[in-house]
């Protein structure tokens, strides 16, 4: 071995050997390179679509949000009209009492007149004029109570018991008791 074109033939092969090795190693690399780059973009491309998708899916639930709040809008002005409503009822009703009450409140008891004739001999007896021509007949006594007319409610209120829990026993509006109740109060502070 002492020949060196032997040596010269080995340091050839290695050579040519890796020549070889070496492009491919380049390629190997330049391929996980261009791998890399296709799995990113890839990537990024998924990305983007379940980016639009989730864009989507919340434009879908504010447009879903946007159509509740519009219905709860009318839904409470629809609300708010009728408890305007109901509260000028509610007004009107108690003028209505109050204007009751206080006729009820007279010291006299109110009977229905049989005919005109008598009715128009108790105007000069003393009557009033509208109070002939309504066809009743005024007789000085004094009239029940309040208290009289409703003596369970009474009994109830009496014993500590709440209007609203009077009213479930005795089978009455709330508001009804609450005006009895009130009326009460008014009766005993004209006495």
């Amino acid at each position: 071995m002492n020949e060196p074109w032997i040596y010269l033939a080995l340091l050839g092969g290695v050579v040519a050997v890796v020549g070889l090795v070496r492009p491919t190693s380049q390629d190997s690399h330049a391929n996980l390179k261009q791998n890399i780059e296709e799995t990113l973009e890839h990537y990024v491309q998924e990305i983007s679509e379940e980016n639009e998708k989730l864009l989507q899916a919340v434009e879908r639930l504010k447009k879903e949000a946007d159509l509740r709040d519009e219905a709860m809008r009318r839904r409470m002005d629809m609300l708010e009209a009728s408890v305007q409503h109901a509260g000028e009822q509610q007004r009107q009703q108690v003028s209505q009492i109050e204007t009751l009450s206080s006729l009820v409140n007279r010291p006299q008891i109110v009977q229905t007149v049989q005919n005109k004739d008598t009715a128009e001999q108790n105007t000069f007896e003393g009557m009033t004029a509208v109070e002939a021509a309504s066809g009743v007949e005024v007789v000085e006594d004094s009239p029940p109570t309040i208290r009289d007319r409703y003596v369970d409610l009474f009994a109830l209120h009496m014993k500590g018991v709440k209007a609203e829990q009077i009213a479930a026993r005795l089978n009455m509006p709330l508001g009804e008791v609450q005006l009895i109740l009130q009326l009460s109060l008014q009766e005993d502070q004209r006495v």
